[in-house]
């Protein structure tokens, strides 16, 4: 489902080079459960970008869902994202359009008939919790209510993620970050086979990954 091939990855700062990946490798198989730890600065959100195709690695081959990524023509991007589901740390809200809004809208982007977006739309928001908070703005939400209208909004995709990834970096109490992390990833990874890669009530897919 996911292989990532000596992948690394160097920003520029001016003439100073940085590597945030270096020669990372890994498999994924579909139905595992994975999790990524490491310090601040260790190259964990560049590797989940690389995954959803927001950035490209200076070396490497990464492959999702049957998708090279690495050739893969900026036009075809949007039928990789809508295969997957990415929770953002930050929500990515709408700021002037209500929690239902919010959800609706990647309905009818996704081409939902207007006739299922209210149901689809409650049904989504009552498994998160939010439905009595439909009408509020993100303004008036807490960081944690973001998140799950977030989640609400990939509970409603027509094709049902297989993985969902969230996107949360783990701060240090004393503010401090560990500069030796920014060097490498650190590699730990924490696995579970044969995990549901789909919660109880999530659309499935009707037919298997490619």
């Amino acid at each position: 489902m996911i292989e990532v091939h000596r992948v690394s990855k160097v920003y520029s700062v001016g003439p100073v080079k940085v590597p945030a990946l270096r020669e990372v490798s890994f498999r994924i198989a579909k139905g595992e459960f994975v999790v990524l730890t490491g310090a601040s600065g260790a190259g964990k959100t560049t590797l989940l970008r690389l995954l959803y195709r927001d950035d490209l690695p200076s070396e490497g081959d990464i492959e999702v869902l049957g998708y090279d990524l690495v050739p893969m023509r900026r036009s075809h991007v949007a039928a990789l994202r809508r295969s997957i589901g990415v929770v953002f740390q930050d929500a990515k809200l709408l700021p002037v359009r209500t929690v239902y809004e919010n959800v609706a809208f990647v309905l009818r982007v996704l081409g939902t008939p207007r006739r299922e977006i209210t149901e689809r739309v409650f049904d989504a928001l009552r498994t998160v919790g939010m439905s009595s908070r439909a009408q509020a703005y993100p303004a008036q939400l807490s960081q944690g209510s973001a998140a799950s209208r977030a989640g609400a909004g990939h509970r409603e995709a027509p094709a049902a993620a297989p993985r969902r990834r969230a996107d949360r970096q783990p701060r240090r109490v004393d503010g401090r970050r560990d500069r030796r992390g920014a060097q490498r990833t650190s590699g730990r990874v924490a696995r579970r086979s044969c995990w549901p890669p789909t919660r109880p009530g999530w659309p499935r897919r009707s037919s298997a990954a490619p």
